[in-house]
């Protein structure tokens, strides 16, 4: 047992980078609680109103217990700079709800009339039900599964997936993986969690095969971030170098040996913006859902696109996303096909896009050259 790293469990230590960020997280966050009111309560924001009126009268008490609940949970969590904020919301939604059982109480005061006030009660539910079962029901969205599925199904064996798409594969991996045994051969690696000291004893748990290939670089790495997890002065250049050393042996020393992915979001953003720079005799060849990591100009194939994905109507910025990676390398699938003159393989991953892929643009050339 390690006290210091209970109390850092306990008090969120990592994520209080995302905390008290900047007052223009806070004032957008603010804007978000508000403009999502009326989807939340709907007709029962009347009955708030009702309430906080009837508690003025009858306790203050119960009125600034309800209001603490609000905002001070809204005060506090609108300076999480995060996307998926609104569960941070609950507790204020909860005091609200709290004031809309003392506005039916106002309602049955003033018309002594128990079943008027149960038909005002069952309107509010039933209304809110209505205005939103079409916009949150998600009993048909399988699409995280499927993504998830798909990349796991596809991956070659004993393969290496190095990504940061926590909220589209890599939390639901360690649920395909770790519990329903799915290709547990394959090392999916957080690139991000990768700056966390606790995050290696968790690879050496999960692939101990590979550990080895980086355990050097890793022992550097959790030595000089000591000083920065216990807030002592630390050396901000010497961390990053020796981060920089551990995902650079854990890709440069396994891609002779078996398959290694960097996902797309890497490419096109760290490797881009030469934040994180690979060796110039290395290539990346665009595979199915990520780019293969190798050194020659020799041909790669890669899986057939024979997966679906099933969103059951709901639309939002993870489907939209997953969907947008998607295409995106599918369609630089297919050029990579192109370059060695397959058409038939370039014809079958275009196809797919067009066929489930509509928000990706197919170039011209490409249709004129698989015709």
């Amino acid at each position: 047992m390690n006290p210091e790293r209970i109390l850092r469990h306990v008090s969120g230590k990592q994520y209080q980078v995302w905390l008290f960020s900047s007052s223009e997280a806070a004032a957008k966050n603010f804007g978000r609680f508000f403009s999502g009111l009326p989807s939340e309560f709907y007709l029962s924001l009347v009955a708030v109103l009702l309430g906080i009126f009837y508690l003025i009268q009858r306790s203050t008490k119960l009125l600034i217990t309800s209001l603490l609940l609000i905002f001070g949970t809204v005060l506090y969590a609108i300076n999480y700079d995060i996307v998926d904020l609104e569960s941070y919301f609950l507790l204020a939604y909860i005091g609200m709800s709290i004031l809309v059982v003392f506005g039916l109480m106002f309602v049955y005061e003033r018309v002594n009339n128990l079943k008027i006030t149960a038909a005002v009660g069952a309107v509010l539910v039933l209304s809110q039900i209505g205005f939103t079962y079409g916009s949150v029901n998600q009993s048909g969205n399988l699409i995280f599964e499927q993504y998830t599925k798909a990349i796991l199904k596809t991956a070659p064996k004993n393969s290496v997936i190095f990504s940061y798409q926590w909220d589209y594969f890599l939390s639901a991996s360690y649920y395909f993986q770790f519990v329903e045994n799915e290709r547990r051969d394959v090392a999916i690696i957080d690139k991000e969690l990768l700056r966390r000291s606790w995050y290696y004893q968790q690879l050496d748990n999960c692939y101990p095969w590979l550990t080895g290939s980086y355990k050097k670089e890793a022992d550097v790495f959790k030595r000089e971030v000591v000083p920065f997890e216990k807030d002592l002065p630390y050396a901000a250049q010497v961390i990053e170098g020796a981060y920089k050393d551990v995902m650079l042996a854990i890709l440069l020393k396994n891609y002779k040996d078996r398959p290694v992915f960097i996902a797309p979001e890497l490419v096109d953003k760290e490797l881009a913006n030469k934040e994180f720079e690979l060796p110039a005799n290395m290539k990346l060849i665009p595979d199915l859902f990520f780019y293969r990591l190798t050194d020659n100009d020799d041909y790669i194939p890669a899986a057939d696109p024979d997966f679906v994905y099933q969103s059951g109507g709901v639309n939002n910025i993870y489907i939209e996303q997953i969907n947008a990676l998607t295409g995106a390398m599918l369609l630089r699938r297919a050029q990579y096909e192109l370059s060695y003159n397959k058409k038939e393989r370039a014809k079958l991953y275009i196809d797919k896009v067009l066929k489930d892929f509509p928000g990706t643009t197919v170039p011209q050339e490409f249709l004129e050259k698989i015709k």
